[in-house]
C-alpha cells in the first residue's frame, strides 16, 4: 500500500477543511475521506455549535439521564487498568453529539459543510488554473533548461495534490448533495 499524498487515486486521501462558525474562536475542522464520506468523528463540534436553545436544553435534560442511568451500572475496567462507569470514561457532551441531533440541526450541518465544500472545490478549479498559466508563461520566457526540469517536477508534485484535494473534497460534496438534494436545489 502506498500512503503517498501526490499519487491520483489515492484510497487514503483525506482531506480536512476549516469551516468558520460564528461565536466560535477558532474555525471547526472537519475531514473528508477518498470515497467522499464525511468523518463523523469530526461533525460533533459542529452539531454542538448549532444547535438551538430548545435542542441544548433537550441535550442537557438527555446528558443528565444518561449520566444518572450509567451510574447505576456495574462498575466497568479500563483497558488501562483504571475502573469507572461507561459514562465517567465516554460521557461527554461530544459522545451525546455523535448522533444526529435533531433533523434541522442536521440540515444546517450539512448546509454549512457542503456551503464550504462548494467554496473550496471552486477556489481549488481556479488556483489550479491560475498555476498551470503562470507556468507556461514561465517557460515561454525562460531560457534555462535544467531549471525547468527541476521546477516541472515541482510542479507536478504541486498540482498532483491539489487535483487529489479537490477530487476528494468534490466526492465529498457529491455524497451531500445526494443525500440532502433541497439543500442545492436539485
Amino acid at each position: 500500500l502506498s500512503y503517498g499524498f501526490v499519487q491520483t487515486d489515492n484510497p487514503h486521501n483525506t482531506e480536512t477543511l476549516a469551516i468558520p462558525v460564528i461565536r466560535q474562536a477558532k474555525p471547526l475542522v472537519i475531514a473528508c475521506n477518498a470515497d467522499g464520506s464525511l468523518a463523523h468523528e469530526t461533525l460533533p463540534p459542529l452539531r454542538l455549535a448549532l444547535v438551538n436553545q430548545e435542542e441544548r436544553e433537550s441535550l442537557f435534560n438527555q446528558k443528565e439521564g444518561d449520566d444518572e442511568q450509567q451510574m447505576q451500572q456495574t462498575p466497568v475496567s479500563s483497558p488501562n487498568g483504571g475502573s469507572g462507569t461507561a459514562s465517567q470514561e465516554n460521557g461527554s457532551t461530544t459522545s451525546i453529539t455523535n448522533r444526529i441531533i435533531s433533523s434541522r440541526n442536521e440540515m444546517e450541518v450539512m448546509a454549512l459543510v457542503g456551503g464550504t465544500l462548494e467554496e473550496a472545490v471552486y477556489d481549488l478549479k481556479g488556483f489550479i488554473q491560475q498555476l498551470e498559466q503562470q507556468r507556461q508563461l514561465e517557460k515561454a520566457f525562460s531560457d534555462d533548461n535544467l531549471q525547468h526540469r527541476d521546477d516541472d517536477a515541482i510542479f507536478s508534485l504541486l498540482v498532483t495534490y491539489l487535483v487529489e484535494r479537490r477530487k476528494t473534497l468534490q466526492a465529498c460534496l457529491t455524497c451531500i448533495q445526494q443525500q440532502y438534494p433541497d439543500l442545492f436545489g436539485f
